[in-house]
């Protein structure tokens, strides 16, 4: 699927290659979607533009993951509410503090990462 994004590769790579590669270099998908524009434009034949794709796909993938949580289609579902929060969350090699507000029929009204670090630091900067 990542190869028919990506829909062509660089010199001597092929779409399937290339996928393959950013799959292999970042661990798998999650670490793929996690990775900085930076390091993710360092392979080759992955440029800015391609990368800024990238990440719009996974931005519009998670918008609708939201609108069907809004719609009360998943959020009584912890499967669900796994996908939503894989996106944004799945990567990371840090500490989130990420809240969800949900109505009375448990559909989404809103979410947002309140904090990221290390729980450690929270613990002692509040001593």
């Amino acid at each position: 699927m990542l190869a028919i994004f990506l829909r062509v590769g660089c010199k001597g790579k092929s779409a399937v290659d290339l996928g393959r590669e950013l799959i292999s270099r970042f661990g798998g998908l999650n670490g793929l979607f996690a990775a900085s524009q930076a390091d993710c434009s360092a392979v080759p034949g992955m440029g800015p533009a391609k990368c800024a794709q990238l990440q719009e796909v996974l931005e519009k993938v998670w918008r609708s993951l939201g609108d069907e949580m809004r719609r009360g289609n998943g959020s009584s579902s912890p499967a669900a509410v796994r996908d939503y929060l894989r996106l944004p969350l799945g990567g990371l090699q840090h500490e989130v503090f990420f809240a969800l507000w949900l109505d009375t029929q448990n559909r989404l009204i809103a979410s947002a990462n309140l904090y990221k670090g290390r729980m450690f630091q929270i613990l002692t900067l509040s001593q």
